[in-house]
């Protein structure tokens, strides 16, 4: 109970921005973990944007409210409950100042009725069902106004079973271990955090860098897997590259200017490398949500949007990358 108490308190300093102070006794703690979290940010900021001609894209990592079939995931409370509907709303209002042209759900075109159902829920005529496509990226879009939402996705085969077939055979079960070692503390980090935060704090700490590096770090043990002629492991995690490829692929072709603004909402296991592909491309400029997300929104008496400040007007460094919880 102590040690879920400190990965508690370590997680919640962080995300609610508390003081300098709180925020290193939490880093050492989830150090001590084996997950530490860092309030620093090495994505370019909105401040620090200056290049003209260059599209800026924004990916915001998200959990899922429905459980996916992924190795690693943990459960997700209701999202459609008034405190979490409110709390979505919050994370609305931040999410849209950073006013983005076009918004990009995690779902491929043509293979669900996403596309169909924002018609009909801009006419009023769809209740929204608990995914976050729907109660995040729905209710933005609506609230920017944009007549469409955007989908892209990849699917791949990862042989997940020759992977734990190959690690057996060459007694390398220890990594197979650590790699579900360290995605199970990101998870009871993020159980913690949901019990006892608000829905932006899961989207501050999912997005922070350091939680970023670990929901990939353990592809780098997995890569490992094999022995001689047998790469069964960098196959695997070949095949999770190829799939954020591909998205990245798809993101391009949907850019048609270079004053475009892409707000992409996808799983927060695929940020570490999409950033990593938009922070390598010359001629796109990576966002860091992160500028957004710790924003305060001040409201009206009626609850509505008022006036937006932020605690830090400092500029990031150039970007590193991320992955997830949930594995291939």
């Amino acid at each position: 109970m102590d040690q879920q108490n400190a990965l508690l308190a370590a997680a919640l300093a962080w995300s609610l921005c508390l003081s300098a102070t709180a925020q290193k006794a939490g880093d050492r703690i989830l150090s001590s973990q084996s997950l530490s979290v860092s309030s620093s940010s090495s994505s370019v900021g909105v401040g620090a944007i200056s290049a003209a001609g260059k599209a800026q894209v924004m990916i915001v990592g998200a959990y899922h409210f429905i459980s996916k079939a992924n190795v690693h995931s943990f459960d997700v409370d209701d999202p459609t409950t008034p405190k979490r509907q409110a709390e979505i709303l919050d994370l609305v209002e931040h999410l849209k100042r950073f006013q983005p042209t076009k918004i990009v759900l995690e779902e491929t075109s043509g293979t669900s009725y996403l596309e169909q159902n924002y018609q009909q829920f801009l006419s009023g005529k769809f209740i929204l069902p608990p995914s976050e496509n729907y109660q995040i990226g729905f209710r933005l879009a609506k609230l920017l106004g944009m007549p469409r939402i955007y989908l892209t996705s990849a699917r791949t085969d990862f042989d997940y079973e020759s992977l734990i077939a190959s690690a057996k055979a060459h007694q390398e079960g220890n990594l197979l271990s650590a790699a579900d070692a360290l995605s199970e503390s990101l998870n009871r980090a993020s159980v913690l955090l949901q019990a006892h935060g608000t829905i932006l704090d899961m989207y501050r700490f999912n997005n922070s860098d350091e939680t970023i590096k670990k929901l990939n770090a353990p592809y780098m043990l997995l890569a490992r897997i094999g022995a001689n002629t047998d790469f069964a492991g960098a196959k695997v995690v070949a095949s999770w590259h190829l799939r954020n490829l591909e998205m990245f692929a798809q993101l391009t072709r949907l850019i048609d200017s270079p004053d475009e603004r892409i707000l992409m909402l996808y799983g927060a296991g695929h940020t570490y490398l999409l950033r990593d592909c938009v922070e390598e491309s010359t001629d796109l400029t990576l966002v860091d949500p992160q500028r957004y997300l710790r924003s305060f929104v001040r409201t009206d008496p009626r609850g509505r949007a008022r006036k937006h400040t932020s605690p830090d007007t400092t500029t990031s460094s150039p970007a590193s990358a991320t992955r997830s919880p949930q594995g291939p």
